[in-house]
This record gives structure tokens, C-alpha cells and sequence, in this order.
């Protein structure tokens, strides 16, 4: 369900501004797009935080930005390195019909089915699409539950039905996840020569006699 976030223009900009916006509890940012005119806004600092967490953070949303609805997607996110707090948000503007490029996050699914004995190894983070705003989704999902050891999993095994409306632009053959068997280390009993040659290195090893030499 696409979400609405109100939003309002501001006139001053600078850094003495921006730390004000801040101070009031918003989050600058800056709206953008093709035959856009660009705007800088701000929004509600606790709202936007809701709503990344929520659909993360190149999810699809509408602003409400006073009074006229606009589509945008989050391109750019900064946050403070320590606290984490939102700082900049740059969304870009989306028109109904004209496809945008992006990279979506890669969610999967159904591990918890496997052995404890096997390890899925998950290769791809994020994938490349190109999609009308209509058809934007904020993560791919990748079911893994009917994975056997050995089997991998590529852009080209994603079920198309599910993803109608978007174009995978990364190769199909690339690599989502394999599944493999854990490999155990396994102490191996000591063999014979290994005994003997311990042995070997403690006698080498060993304390000179204390006893004195007879006078000549």
C-alpha cells in the first residue's frame, strides 16, 4: 500500500536554515525530476523515520506537498553516523507514465525449511529494474523453501507472472543464492608416525642432566 506523507515547500536554504528545520523536528530535503521544477521541502521527522523502517529506503510514496500529491521515490538518504537520524532526504519525482530506473532491495524467504546441515549462501543484495511508477514495489522477494543442496538460483528463475510490469535489467544468469552443505571440521584421530614424531621432539627437547662430570 503506496503511503502519504505530507510535505511543504521552504523558501531559505543554507546551512543556518537546514539547522533550524532540524531543530523543529523536520528533515530537509530537495524534490526532483524530468520536466520537474526542482523544490526544496522538509517533512516530519518522526513520519519519513516511520516510513523508511517500514518499506525501507527506495520505496514508492506520495507527498502531499501543500495540498498537491506528488509521486516520488527516495533516490538518497543521508544519515547522522552516530545516531542514525535522517539528515537529507533527495526524492525524485514520478510521472505516471514514463519508466524509472532503479535498485530495488532483495528479500528472501522460506530458509527456515532447511537442514541444520546446509548453508544458504545469499549472493545478490540488490537488483536493477526498470518499471512505470504503477508497477514500483519496494523489494524483490526470492523464494528459497524448495532449494536442495547444490541448487542456485538466478535473475532468470524469478517467476515472471509475479513480476508483470517489471524489467530485470541486471543478467539473468546472475546469481541470487546457492544452497550448500555445512562443511564440519572433523579432529582427526593421531596416527602412529604422529605419535612417534611428538615423541621424537620432546626427547630433543629434554633438560640436560644436572649430574657433574668426574674430574679428570
Amino acid at each position: 500500500m503506496e503511503s502519504n506523507i505530507k510535505a511543504f515547500k521552504r523558501e531559505d536554504v543554507g546551512t543556518n536554515s537546514t539547522k533550524k528545520v532540524r531543530r523543529s523536528g523536520l528533515v530537509p530535503a530537495v524534490l526532483y525530476g524530468v520536466n520537474y521544477d526542482s523544490a526544496n521541502i522538509a517533512l516530519d521527522e518522526r513520519e519519513i523515520t516511520k516510513f523508511v523502517k517500514a518499506h525501507g529506503s527506495g520505496a514508492k510514496l506520495t507527498l502531499d506537498l501543500d495540498g498537491t500529491e506528488e509521486m516520488a521515490i527516495i533516490k538518497n538518504l543521508q544519515r547522522d553516523v552516530i545516531k542514525g537520524t535522517i539528515l537529507h532526504i533527495e526524492f525524485q519525482h514520478l510521472s505516471a507514465g514514463q519508466a524509472i530506473k532503479i535498485a530495488l532491495p532483495v528479500n528472501f524467504e522460506g530458509e527456515d525449511n532447511f537442514p541444520k546441515n546446509t548453508v544458504l549462501q545469499k549472493v545478490a543484495h540488490e537488483l536493477n529494474i526498470e518499471a512505470l511508477p504503477k508497477d514500483l514495489i519496494d523489494y524483490i522477494t526470492v523464494d528459497v523453501s524448495d532449494m536442495q543442496v547444490g541448487d542456485v538460483l538466478t535473475v532468470a528463475d524469478l517467476a515472471a507472472e509475479k513480476y508483470s510490469g517489471i524489467a530485470f535489467l541486471d543478467d539473468p544468469e546472475t546469481t541470487l543464492a546457492s544452497l550448500m552443505e555445512a562443511q564440519l571440521e572433523i579432529e582427526e584421530e593421531p596416527t602412529e608416525e604422529d605419535v612417534e614424531a611428538a615423541e621424537g621432539v620432546e626427547e630433543e627437547g629434554a633438560e640436560p642432566s644436572t649430574e657433574e662430570n668426574p674430574e679428570d
